[in-house]
């Protein structure tokens, strides 16, 4: 056969195998997700950001925020918003939540979670149990919330997730202001069971999200 023969040969099977691989490289290389949108903000795919949400100040009360981290996974998923510090009180799920910031890694995670560290900062700041210190109203019980309403009923109205399409788990910890055994402490530990069993299913759903 001819050297100009071979040559051609070699070319053609080289741009045939090409043309075979081509196709699985583009696949391998999936395009980056579209950002999670929160108050003004952009959070890349694979990244995560602070964000605090503003809440505007009225006639009768001043303004405040709520902290929120975002950890927008790198892999497409579902959304689960988990609130903490709804009461001023509750230590123990404000505090699981800073821990909860180094143990979400949202270049392997599939899905968003968007995770309210602090949902009453002036409650928290000013050391007022169960009620805000400038309405006196209780937070847990103002969801959804108004945008033109109270102090509480606007700090509500900023974290609720209403344009996150997200799945809700509210952290609290309402059996630790009774002691331990008391008619109180069990009343209260039966009525935050229902809770206790939505963020236990909040965590399965997102342990089956991240195992694929």
């Amino acid at each position: 056969m001819p050297r100009h023969a071979i040559l051609t040969s070699r070319r053609a099977c080289i741009v045939g195998l090409a043309s075979c691989f081509w196709p699985v490289t583009a696949m391998a290389q999936a395009p980056p997700r579209a950002p999670f949108v929160i108050a003004g903000h952009a959070v890349p795919g694979g990244q995560r950001m602070h964000v605090d949400l503003p809440v505007a100040a009225s006639a009768s009360d001043p303004a405040t925020t709520v902290p929120v981290t975002v950890f927008h996974g790198a892999h497409p998923g579902q959304v689960l918003a988990i609130t903490t510090g709804v009461h001023g009180y509750e230590f123990a799920p404000i505090l699981a939540a800073q821990a909860l910031l180094d143990r979400i890694d949202p270049s392997t995670l599939r899905g968003t979670v968007v995770l309210v560290r602090l949902a009453h900062v002036e409650a928290f700041e000013q050391r007022v149990p169960y009620v805000n210190p400038y309405d006196r109203k209780n937070l847990n019980r103002t969801f959804p919330g108004r945008a033109d309403g109270t102090q509480t009923e606007r700090i509500a109205w900023a974290s609720a997730p209403r344009s996150w399409h997200a799945a809700t788990c509210t952290s609290k910890s309402t059996a630790a202001t009774a002691p331990s055994g008391s008619r109180r402490s069990r009343a209260s530990m039966a009525a935050s069971w229902p809770q206790v069993r939505t963020c236990q299913r909040a965590s399965m759903t997102l342990r089956r999200i991240n195992s694929g």
